[in-house]
């Protein structure tokens, strides 16, 4: 069983809080070496049902795993830390081809985002039911609490997928399923 985030439009924005100008691209990658794969056993899919071939020429992925930290992924490059992000991707699980989309590994960890100490302290995890997701926060010590389980499976072949993070004032997550 696979859990992929797609190499072909994966973009990671922070935005200052305030005006509109204020807004600053930290990262987009759309080619294999915008991405490190971590302990190296991730794979490369070239199958164009699992990217957008207008956009990249490949996918990455790697096994589900509920190892923290997962032994096999793929990470990009740190940037600083900002009161806003937003991370957008193209998502499928399983095999290669995203074909067969129905299940998620619960508690395996699909999006990890960091904070300035190094903690990733929040997760997009899978539930193990019908593609559906869920956000946890993560301690330091590495106890997990789970904030919220999405209600729509994310289970169709190439799911765009955005995670807006706002750590200002009370603070929100929110991940979006197809816009």
């Amino acid at each position: 069983m696979k859990l992929k985030l797609l190499l072909a439009t994966l973009i990671l924005c922070g935005f200052a809080v305030g005006p509109a100008a204020g807004q600053t691209l930290l990262f987009s990658g759309g080619e294999d070496v915008d991405f490190t794969c971590v302990n190296g056993t991730c794979t490369v899919y070239t199958a164009t049902t699992s990217y957008r071939a207008g956009w990249a020429r490949a996918s990455y992925g790697a096994a589900a795993t509920t190892t923290d930290p997962p032994g096999n992924r793929f990470a990009t490059p740190t940037f600083t830390a900002n009161a806003e992000i937003w991370i957008h991707a193209q998502y499928c699980n399983l095999d290669g081809a995203c074909n067969t989309n129905t299940t998620s590994t619960s508690n395996a960890q699909l999006l990890r985002v960091f904070t300035t100490n190094g903690n990733p302290s929040l997760i997009v995890r899978g539930t193990g039911t019908a593609g559906q997701l869920k956000i946890s926060s993560r301690t330091s010590g590495g106890t997990f609490t789970d904030l919220v389980t999405c209600t729509a499976a994310f289970n169709a072949p190439l799911t765009q997928l955005d995670l807006h993070i706002n750590y200002a004032a009370s603070g929100s997550v929110t991940l979006y399923k197809n816009s």
